[in-house]
């Protein structure tokens, strides 16, 4: 990476409350609205624009668009933040070519850290139609003042190389045998006859965001939901207590990939394409999908890795 004497970085400080919580640690919605608000931040920064003004040439507004979110803790997971624990966030942008930006950011508190990255286009949409994006350059990337790379880095061409195996492209090579994808030492498979599949309705009210888009936060969290379905029926504790899996499971890393996006009507399909529970019993892998019912077009593929309270 070339630094350029350019770095354009954020810092930001919080004390986790209620607004921050969720079944008594910190709650991964909050988290990536945060990490999302911090990486527009620093590219509106970097332009030197405001995020209501960032065009293209032809003068169409530009949003910034998460392809890649990825975030892991060192130790511990989500549920280990404590109320009133007080946690810094440390940002630093940088930029390939002229419309990818990548940020790396740390949160960390006195006894924990999450270590995430984020890699995001431009896109303009047409009509109000979220289902064809189109991307585009911003007018002021050339002037931008940020840390550049030379070489696409690692985390974009992990992206493309799972992407081209999952969308080949007419006359593309198609050799590749029961394709996996490497996450928390473990190759996770992703082919294979899907374990459980559920509708969703877009809800207006949750999962769009202020411009109209479906929010790339909105998409862990619809699987969440989906999921937990899925647990609870088929699952009990060993005490023969209720499953209660969103109080029983929280996150230890995750790693989303999104293809597409959906409009505010749209209904969408769950897939638990996979899950693997670990030798400790209590930690658990799982891959997962959304697509939009109306084409079947995958929207994004979800790899989770959580903690479980009590085993399966």
């Amino acid at each position: 990476m070339t630094l350029d004497n350019k770095s354009t970085t954020c810092q930001r400080s919080y004390k986790l409350n209620i607004p921050q919580m969720l079944y008594g640690g910190m709650s991964e919605d909050w988290l990536l609205k945060e990490l999302g608000d911090v990486h527009w931040a620093m590219i509106s920064q970097a332009l030197d624009t405001r995020s209501d003004e960032i065009v293209d040439s032809n003068g169409e507004r530009l949003y910034a668009s998460f392809v890649r979110i990825s975030w892991n803790m060192k130790a511990g997971c989500l549920s280990a933040f404590q109320e009133n624990e007080k946690v810094l966030l440390e940002g630093e942008l940088s930029l390939y070519g002229n419309k990818m930006f990548f940020s790396q950011d740390q949160l960390k508190s006195d006894a924990r850290e999450v270590h995430t990255q984020l890699m995001s286009v431009f896109s303009s949409r047409k009509a109000g139609n979220n289902e064809k994006l189109t991307k585009g350059k911003p007018l002021t990337v050339q002037k931008a003042k940020v840390s550049k790379h030379d070489t696409l880095p690692s985390f974009a061409s992990e992206f493309f190389k799972l992407k081209s195996i999952l969308f080949p492209v007419d006359g593309a090579d198609s050799t590749v045998q029961e394709p996996s994808f490497s996450f928390w030492g473990q190759d996770l498979p992703l082919q294979g006859p899907p374990k459980y599949m559920r509708s969703y309705e877009v809800d207006p009210y949750g999962d769009i965001n202020g411009v109209g888009l479906l929010y790339f936060a909105s998409y862990p969290r619809i699987s969440d939901k989906c999921e937990r379905h899925y647990f609870e029926e088929h699952y009990e504790r060993k005490d023969g207590a209720f499953f209660n899996w969103a109080d029983n499971s929280s996150c230890l890393s995750r790693d989303i990939h999104y293809y597409g996006n959906a409009n505010a009507q749209d209904v969408l399909t769950y897939v638990l394409e996979q899950y693997t529970v670990h030798d400790d019993d209590q930690t658990i892998s799982l891959v997962s999908a959304l697509y939009r019912r109306k084409d079947d077009k995958c929207i994004a593929k979800i790899f989770t890795v959580k903690k479980l309270q009590h085993p399966l």
